[in-house]
């Protein structure tokens, strides 16, 4: 497994972000979960990958990518099915979850500590989750499992789209490098 370093840095424009700001964030958006329907949740969701999307196509490697999908076939067939299922229309309705903000802010909270001190005084959620009856295909969730299915799904997603892609993406260009000089008393 290789990792690229996380980054987690505060903006300019905003508060700085503490332990106790991002348990009230991930409080607010548990909130908010309790009122709104799972069609607007999921579309929220979707819609901030897609302008997450585009933000990175505008990077070299992100532009190259979808330039990629959208001349293969599988970019043909997507947007088929965006069109006619109307997906598009519904997603462009709804407003963009900041998605990429959320993980890294929800991985800080992982990272903190002193977690600790600040669940033990944390503000309750405003709306008590409803009384939940078990069904016989219930399994106890946890979370470990739960990041260890994310780290497996992301695997899985990077690799399809990368498949996906690849019979027509644009190779990068190579800078191709000279032989070093190790020795010498002239510098070239």
């Amino acid at each position: 497994m290789t990792a690229s370093p996380v980054r987690l840095v505060d903006t300019d424009d905003g508060p700085p972000r503490t332990t106790e700001s991002l348990v009230a964030s991930l409080i607010a958006r548990l909130d908010v979960l309790q009122l709104i329907s799972g069609a607007d949740a999921v579309g929220a969701l979707s819609t901030g990958v897609v302008e997450l999307g585009r933000q990175v196509a505008a990077t070299a490697e992100g532009h190259r990518l979808k330039r990629a999908i959208e001349s293969s076939l599988v970019g043909k067939n997507g947007d088929a099915l965006w069109k006619s299922l109307e997906i598009d229309e519904w997603l462009s309705q709804l407003p963009a979850s900041p998605v990429l903000d959320h993980l890294r802010n929800d991985c800080s909270l992982l990272l903190s500590d002193d977690l600790d001190s600040v669940l033990e005084s944390k503000p309750r959620p405003l709306v008590a989750a409803p009384p939940r009856t078990s069904s016989s295909g219930a399994i106890a969730a946890c979370f470990a499992d739960y990041i260890v299915g994310l780290w497996y799904i992301a695997g899985e997603v990077r690799t399809l789209i990368e498949s996906i892609a690849e019979p027509t993406v644009v190779p990068e260009p190579v800078i191709a490098r000279g032989p070093e000089q190790t020795r010498g008393r002239i510098l070239r």
